[in-house]
């Protein structure tokens, strides 16, 4: 599928040696005239944090319930993909939480993403619905355990809602759409939140993310940047005595710090908070 001349990339490569997903050989992306090729190049996005911890869930009789619907109740034999628009992207990160399958790039449609979500000292990554909006992001495929294990990473009924996309509605090979594939992106429950000097944005979160775009090309992480709301408000850089957890990987390559600092140049007049 083809949104605005953009089409998804798929059947990609990990990054830093290590494969995304069940078959998929590593893949260490070299640079060309200094930067990195890019892959994938469209405009989807988050993630998160249970403020609750990760063993709190929305519930209903025991099952985690979605719009109303009971999660057990429903026919697992259905492929899920997570829509992945933060951390998410970062394999290392999602490794935290739980393993999972295949993960493609991925370009949503109706969705925008910002910071908007304040947990825990921080504010990280939200989505909502939007007419006309885009974003980037990753499809990442899951079973019923995993995809559990992410509603509680998520907060799912106290920080997001997990629901449904549309599947003409997420550019991706027909590969993956086809066999009943479901598609879920957590939405921030919470509107009109900003990052402020209490809950700012950190680095170490940023980083993160970025690393996990870098992945898939220079350009894939810029149109990160773009797509993403209220870089304006407050911003730590956390590097030194990092505050994110779910980091997955202890510290960056100098390397890979370079071309994170490289993308985020456009915004580096925003106010940095110490």
């Amino acid at each position: 599928m083809d949104f605005g001349g953009l089409t998804a990339f798929v059947g990609r490569q990990g990054r830093g040696g290590e494969p995304d997903g069940p078959g998929q050989p590593a893949f260490v992306p070299q640079k060309v005239h200094g930067r990195f090729p890019c892959n994938f190049f469209a405009p989807v996005g988050e993630d998160v944090l249970a403020s609750r911890g990760d063993s709190t869930v929305a519930s209903e009789g025991g099952l985690s319930t979605i719009a109303g619907t009971s999660i057990g109740a429903a026919a697992m034999s259905t492929r899920h993909f997570i829509i992945g628009y933060g951390s998410l992207i970062n394999p290392h990160s999602r490794a935290v939480t739980a393993g999972s399958g295949v993960a493609v790039p991925v370009e949503v449609r109706g969705f925008e993403r910002g910071w908007t979500i304040a947990v825990r000292g921080m504010c990280v990554l939200g989505a909502e619905p939007a007419a006309g909006a885009s974003l980037n992001a990753v499809a990442v495929e899951v079973d019923d355990q995993q995809l559990a294990a992410f509603d509680r990473r998520e907060g799912e009924g106290a920080l997001y809602r997990r629901v449904a996309v549309p599947a003409e509605d997420v550019a991706v090979g027909e590969e993956l759409r086809g066999n009943g594939a479901k598609f879920w992106l957590y939405t921030v429950i919470a509107r009109d939140v900003r990052p402020t000097a209490h809950a700012p944005i950190v680095q170490s979160y940023v980083d993160t993310v970025l690393a996990g775009c870098l992945r898939y090309g220079e350009e894939y992480a810029r149109r990160f940047v773009e797509s993403t709301r209220h870089w304006e408000h407050a911003w730590v850089d956390d590097r030194a005595e990092p505050r994110y957890a779910r980091r997955g990987k202890a510290a960056l390559e100098a390397e890979e710090l370079a071309a994170i600092d490289e993308v985020l140049a456009g915004v580096r007049g925003h106010r940095v908070v110490g």
